[in-house]
C-alpha cells in the first residue's frame, strides 16, 4: 500500500517535522508498505528554490497515486488542503493512530478496526 504522510512543515522545526516524519515512514516500510515523505522536497528547494505552488502540485499528484493519506497532527495549512485533497480523491485519512491501529488490524485478521 502507497502511503503519503501529511503533516506541519513551516510552522515550528522544519528540521523536527522532517525527522518526524522519516520515523513515521520506517515504521510504515516495516509494516510492509511504501510510504512517500513529502517533506523531503525540503532539500530539492534549498537546491532550486520554486514557489509554494509549485510544491503542492507535486503534493496532490503524488496523494493521488496513493491508496492512504495518513495526517500527523499539528497546526499546518497544507496538510489540511492536503487532507481535502484526498477526500475529494477517495483517498483514505487516518491520523497517524488510526493508521497504525488498522493496520495492527490487518495483520491479525482484524480487517474490520476502520475500513473507511
Amino acid at each position: 500500500m502507497r502511503v503519503y504522510i501529511a503533516g506541519p512543515y513551516t510552522k515550528g522545526d522544519a528540521a523536527l517535522h522532517i525527522r518526524r516524519m522519516i520515523m513515521v515512514a520506517e515504521r510504515i516500510v516495516e509494516a510492509g508498505h511504501t510510504p512517500f515523505i513529502p517533506l523531503l522536497y525540503h532539500l530539492w528547494h534549498l537546491m532550486s528554490p520554486h514557489e509554494y505552488g509549485y510544491w503542492m502540485t507535486l503534493d496532490h499528484a503524488w496523494i493521488e497515486a496513493c491508496d492512504v493519506l495518513l495526517w500527523l497532527d499539528g497546526e499546518s495549512t497544507g496538510t489540511q488542503e492536503d487532507v481535502g485533497i484526498a477526500e475529494h480523491l477517495g483517498v483514505a485519512v487516518y491520523s497517524e493512530e488510526e493508521f497504525f491501529t488498522w493496520i495492527a488490524g490487518r495483520k491479525t485478521g482484524d480487517s474490520k478496526t476502520l475500513d473507511k
